[in-house]
Order: structure tokens, then C-alpha cells, then sequence
């Protein structure tokens, strides 16, 4: 029988006449930096019986619609558009909570977040671990590889995400960096994991922030790859309640346009 998920989130709009990312992704070019921000904040995220912790709630909403303005305000929308094009369509995400044992299963601080269209189909997987206890070990890259394992048994996934306490571990840094060939001008934005074929971006959320305190959550998880730091910085939307605005990273869209 498969797992029920831990918790199930609905994404839905507060005034469905208003601006939405669906209809942004639909024709990038075609709005101001002002509707992005309307369309950004006129989606709201509730959940669906039980109630998940506030920080599954602050990451589920930090890339499905955080991210999606970041890559839409530098360009990296060009590099990762179907990634991008299913994240405006995100209807529900299904949140399961890994567990270890074998005849009594303990729970884990590790999460696979899986979005969904309206449809029901898993386009997008978010892996995520919350911060471990003081001198507690952690195998990241472990970790990363059997998350791996479990995306490849989902067919039309487009893309992949994955969030680490900061700072990020080294080890999967390094790996993935290799394996997407991050020293390309072009490939370090495509960022394709050639495991699965598909994207792959990188959060670090910040291990001091209340993992159940919306206001210290806040603005808490940041973009470290494929990293925007090596271009201008450039006037980011800000979004009601998060913080979308990178560094140094105005000119893609400018110089790698189109895909």
C-alpha cells in the first residue's frame, strides 16, 4: 500500500481575477516587475488536515513562489523552463516524513515535498533536512543519494530542489557542482543533474531560525546554486513576506536570453 503523506498542502489563489504565476509563466515577457509582486502574493498556501510545521510551510512557499520570482527577475527562468513553467502550476503538495527502523519505524528530520499540478502528477521534488540537533551526525551525501534514488521510480518529475541547514554541506556542494558541470558559463544555470536528466537548485535555510516561528522563519533559505553572485545586481520585486531579491545576478537574462 503506498505511504500516506505526513501532511498536504494546497496552494490556491486569494482573488482568482487577479494576477497569478501560471498566467506570468504563460508570458514571461509580457509583465511588469509590479505584476510579478501581485501575482506572487495572490497565492496562498493553507493546509490540508493536519496542520504541518511552520517550516515546511516557510520552504514549500519559498520555492514555489520565492524561487519562482527570483528566477523570473534574473533570467534563470530561460535555463530552467519547464522546472519554472510547473512550478506556476502547483496545486498541492504532498509532504512525507522519512523514517528508519525496521519493525518499529522512528521518524526522521528528513522531508521529500512533492508538487503537484491539478491533476495529481508529481512535476517538481523537494528533498529537505531540518536542522539537526547540537552534536547530532548527519551523512548529507547519503542522504542525497538515496533522495536520488527514490526521484528516478517518479516519472515527469522536471526538476528537483534541495535544502540543507546552512552551512551547506560541503561534500554534496562539491559533488553536485562536478556532476552539473558548474564551471560551464551556460551549464552552471541549466544546472542538470545527468543522474536524472533534470535541473537541480540548492537552499541552505538557516540552522538559528525557529523551525516553528513564522517570523524568525522568515527570509530564512537562500539560493546557493546555481549561484547568481557573479553578475550585477539588479532591482528584485519583493514579495510580501520573503525576501526575493538575490544578489548580483541582473544581467542573465540580458547576456543568456534564450535557452
Amino acid at each position: 500500500m503506498p505511504q500516506k503523506p505526513d501532511f498536504t498542502l494546497k496552494f490556491s489563489l486569494q482573488n482568482i481575477e487577479d494576477f497569478s504565476p501560471d498566467a506570468i509563466a504563460r508570458s514571461p515577457r509580457s509583465f511588469r516587475p509590479g505584476d510579478l509582486v501581485n501575482a506572487c502574493n495572490n497565492v496562498v498556501l493553507t493546509a490540508e488536515g493536519k496542520i504541518a510545521p511552520e517550516h515546511i510551510l516557510s520552504i514549500a512557499k519559498f520555492v514555489t513562489v520565492d524561487f519562482f520570482a527570483m528566477a523570473h527577475g534574473s533570467g534563470l527562468y530561460n535555463r530552467q523552463p519547464k522546472l519554472w513553467e510547473a512550478l506556476a502550476k502547483t496545486a498541492t503538495a504532498q509532504v512525507f516524513m522519512a523514517r528508519k527502523g525496521f519493525l518499529q519505524k522512528e521518524q526522521t528530520a528528513e522531508f521529500d515535498l512533492l508538487l503537484q499540478d491539478h491533476k495529481g502528477r508529481t512535476t517538481v521534488v523537494l528533498h529537505y533536512s531540518a536542522p539537526d540537533p547540537p552534536g547530532a551526525q548527519h551523512d548529507y551525501l547519503r542522504a542525497f543519494k538515496e533522495f536520488v534514488k527514490r526521484t528516478k521510480l517518479r516519472q515527469g518529475t522536471v526538476g528537483i530542489f534541495l535544502c540543507y541547514p546552512a552551512p551547506f554541506p560541503e561534500p554534496v556542494r562539491a559533488y553536485i557542482l562536478k556532476e552539473t558541470n558548474a564551471q560551464d558559463p551556460v551549464q552552471r544555470y541549466e544546472s542538470i543533474l545527468p543522474l536524472l536528466g533534470i535541473p537541480i537548485d540548492l537552499f541552505e535555510v538557516d540552522s538559528t531560525a525557529a523551525v516553528s516561528r513564522s517570523d524568525r522563519a522568515k527570509n530564512s533559505v537562500r539560493l546557493i546554486h546555481p549561484d547568481l553572485s557573479r553578475k550585477k545586481s539588479w532591482s528584485g520585486a519583493r514579495v510580501r513576506g520573503a525576501n526575493v531579491e538575490p544578489e548580483d545576478c541582473g544581467d542573465l537574462e540580458e547576456s543568456d536570453s534564450e535557452p
